[in-house]
């Protein structure tokens, strides 16, 4: 009786030392499957927010577009809002970058044809931006003119800058805060005339 209470036993313990394998090998193997489902979930995660941005995965005229009144159908108004608000330094940016352009080219006594396309930085990334090619010319020759146009011309020139900028803010739906030609084209006040 003693050998077959020793044989339950032993059959026992192997039964429960094969039950603990199987069931560590289970347990291993969900630790595997869940680490890996939460990478991937990881990934897509991160693969969304970069691929959405600040400008929603917008860029160049698709960008300009969707601000001017043609937004793809996965964008709410809402987030269009927001990628407006955003869009402001690059739109800022762009026309300052033309006109320096045009200004340097003016300088030299060069002229060229303005690309409508340029990369711009922003504290939040990088995005190209799109702008139409008659505002680009504008532009950039208003650059131009600034330093080759007298100072009784150059009055025309501002107006021009100021009329073309205003118009590509309120296409996209943002406010002109300030003239562009106060910003590139400041008055410089004669100390010799008398104060009005």
């Amino acid at each position: 009786m003693d050998i077959y209470l020793l044989g339950l036993v032993a059959i026992a313990l192997l039964v429960i030392i094969l039950l603990i394998v199987y069931l560590t090998s289970k347990v291993n193997d969900l630790e595997k499957e869940t680490l890996s489902m939460a990478s991937r979930l990881q990934d897509a995660a991160q693969q969304s927010s970069t691929a959405q941005g600040p400008f929603s995965g917008m860029s160049g005229q698709t960008l300009w577009d969707a601000l001017c009144g043609s937004p793809p159908s996965n964008i709410d108004d809402a987030r269009l809002d927001e990628v407006r608000q955003r869009y402001e330094p690059v739109l800022v940016k762009h026309i300052q970058s033309l006109f320096w352009e045009g200004s340097t080219d003016g300088q030299m006594g060069a002229s060229g044809t303005p690309k409508n396309k340029q990369r711009i930085n922003t504290q939040r990334g990088s995005v190209e931006s799109w702008l139409p090619q008659e505002a680009c010319n504008a532009i950039y020759q208003c650059g131009m003119d600034s330093v080759n146009k007298s100072e009784a011309e150059a009055e025309i020139v501002r107006i021009v800058l100021d009329d073309v900028s205003a118009s590509l803010f309120a296409k996209v739906g943002l406010e002109l805060r300030q003239p562009f030609s106060e910003q590139l084209m400041p008055l410089v006040k004669d100390p010799d005339a008398p104060a009005t």
